[in-house]
């Protein structure tokens, strides 16, 4: 090749990566021209959970912001919604451009802190910034008028204000706080806090001498505080309404959630019911009145151990499917982390932030298994951008270990990938 002659290998393969770069970044600014068009200037009607913030909004704009309360809504996301429609006088927009906002504020918080609390330099910042804005703009929830990315801003400020605390032993307040931002977000969240108390404990059990922060007492001050912080954040609600505040995603039928998704995981295991589909809800109920209320789990924890066997097979398929999704948005990145630790096994590297990455490492994966544990017939790959961000730049930071002339073609190839996972996309659609 005549530029061998001129120029270095690993010169070409940079080049080369520079440009396959820029065209995953015009692969993203396509996407979300697309998007954009067809949420913000075609107004395309609210879908999925649009409604419930929708609603929550035009309440608290013909009733009040109390009565959204009482009604049930997601109150950080309510306020800054209802602040933007005082300007744009359009709710669907204003909650749409809510969402975009929280991206955007997303992007800002990796550019300014989070590389700058990590130390990655210049080179490998630019990387994982454009592998955020894929995973961002790819998931496309920055488009819609849903909580989810407003949930990953605080996810990712309570994972930074963490990992301050594991390595300088900063104040517990700050990410007791955020805590109680995200659980306020959404119900849903709880799962996160679940996971993370779960690692924390096992890292006070098994890490403790080895970083002093792992401690029982750090433990119970950050719970003490998160539920203060979570009491203080409710306080209206429950002094008027004698209620917690979240927003109502109760079905419109006499059943709940548990028992609609276990009748469909039930229908998809039986090869009556196609997967990423959900079954009416009249039929559920249907079937509820045919076969009585024990026919059905009655909450989430019951969805475990209410046929074993169902529950390992979703187990297997979820987790795989998670990993799917992963795969799908981060590409070969989630190979460094298992690739630095047989790396620093055998080649005896030590790994530049010890405990504290294994800590997030640990968390991201274990709520993978947990999630695939409950018995739901789809698995949303939204709900891992709560913590994603944060991973993809411990990822790079793992990355930055090693010299460029392996990390060239690594994430030329990575990026190649990411560009041809979205191409039919911009196929279909432009």
């Amino acid at each position: 090749m005549f530029l061998n002659k001129i120029y270095p290998k690993e010169a070409v393969l940079r080049l080369i990566l520079y440009i396959v770069s820029f065209f995953l970044f015009l692969s993203l600014v396509g996407i979300s021209y697309v998007r954009i068009n067809k949420l913000f200037l075609l107004q395309r009607p609210p879908g999925g959970d649009e409604g419930v913030y929708l609603k929550a909004l035009l309440t608290a704009n013909s009733s009040g912001i109390p009565t959204a309360i009482s009604q049930g809504c997601s109150l950080p996301f309510l306020f800054f919604s209802y602040l933007l429609d005082a300007f744009l006088k359009n709710p669907l927009i204003s909650i749409r451009t809510t969402s975009l906002l929280s991206g955007i504020t997303l992007v800002l918080i990796s550019i300014f802190i989070t590389r700058k609390k990590l130390g990655l330099n210049n080179y490998y910042g630019c990387f994982a910034l454009l592998a955020l804005l894929n995973l961002l703009v790819v998931r496309s929830n920055i488009f819609a008028g849903i909580n989810d990315v407003l949930l990953a801003v605080f996810g990712l400020l309570f994972m930074i204000s963490f990992h301050n605390f594991l390595k300088y032993s900063k104040t517990l307040i700050i990410p007791a706080l955020l805590m109680s931002l995200i659980i306020i977000t959404r119900k849903m969240a709880i799962s996160y806090l679940l996971v993370f108390e779960f690692i924390f404990l096992c890292f006070i059990i098994f890490a403790k001498p080895k970083n002093r922060n792992f401690n029982l007492k750090a433990f119970i001050k950050f719970n003490l505080l998160s539920i203060l912080f979570f009491l203080i954040f409710n306080l209206y609600g429950l002094i008027n309404f004698g209620q917690l505040t979240w927003e109502d995603k109760s079905l419109p039928a006499k059943i709940n959630w548990a028992q609609w998704d276990y009748y469909n995981a039930m229908l998809i295991d039986k090869g009556l019911q196609e997967r990423d589909h959900h079954i009416a809800v009249e039929e559920t109920i249907i079937y509820l009145e045919k076969n009585g209320q024990k026919s059905l789990p009655s909450n989430f924890l019951e969805m475990i151990y209410f046929d074993p066997i169902l529950t390992i097979k979703e187990f297997f398929f979820d987790f795989f499917t998670s990993w799917k999704y992963i795969l799908r948005l981060l590409a070969l990145l989630i190979f460094i982390y298992p690739y630095v630790l047989i790396h620093s096994k055998f080649k005896k590297v030590n790994l530049k932030f010890g405990l504290t990455a294994h800590f997030w490492y640990a968390f991201a994966f274990s709520y993978v298994l947990f999630i695939s544990f409950a018995v739901i017939a789809n698995i949303q790959p939204r709900w891992f951008t709560f913590f994603l961000p944060f991973i993809i730049y411990l990822l790079f930071m793992e990355l930055s270990k090693f010299e460029k002339k392996y990390t060239t073609p690594f994430l030329l190839t990575n990026n190649l990938l990411l560009l041809a996972w979205n191409l039919p996309f911009l196929i279909k659609h432009l």
